[in-house]
């Protein structure tokens, strides 16, 4: 009987640990779009964050202004994320496996002229009320600003700010 207790016992903590750490790597992804929508000024972040589809992404601003099919295709995750009002700014996210090469996936972007690059994470600034409102959300959440150029090469981005 002593045995099994102690089986029980420690099959108990393994599930304990291993909850905690699903919990601590599901919750990592989940803080990031709930930043981006408390900063556009959802109070609890959550009511602004949609999911959303690749086809969604690479078509939402028309045939050649959406997310490459490439970026698309290669997302972990898409979410179309804006504050609570109707008419506020909103930005769409792709976040992106650790496997993924993400400069790579900024060559494709060129049509958006500047990107926020969160670790493996980027959002556009389309439709943020200006790049000044790209800019500030991109620093309050702790992302590197990427100026693609228009001009550039799809494999050669311009990334110098």
């Amino acid at each position: 009987m002593g045995d099994r207790l102690k089986g029980l016992l420690a099959g108990l903590l393994i599930g304990v640990a291993g909850t905690l750490l699903v919990g601590h790597f599901t919750g990592d992804h989940e803080e990031l779009p709930e930043r981006i929508a408390g900063e556009l000024g959802c109070s609890d972040g959550a009511d602004g964050i949609h999911p959303s589809t690749a086809a969604r992404a690479h078509r939402y601003f028309g045939p050649s202004d959406g997310f490459s099919w490439f970026a698309v295709t290669h997302a972990e995750r898409i979410l179309g994320i804006n504050g609570c009002d109707t008419f506020s700014p909103a930005t769409s996210y792709l976040e992106f496996g650790d496997g993924i090469e993400m400069e790579h996936v900024l060559a494709t972007l060129n049509n958006f002229g500047a990107v926020c690059l969160v670790s493996h994470a980027v959002f556009e600034g389309k439709v943020l009320n200006g790049r000044p409102l790209l800019e500030e959300l991109c620093s309050a959440v702790d992302g590197e600003l990427k100026v693609l150029g228009r001009s550039a090469s799809a494999h050669q981005p311009n990334l110098d700010p």
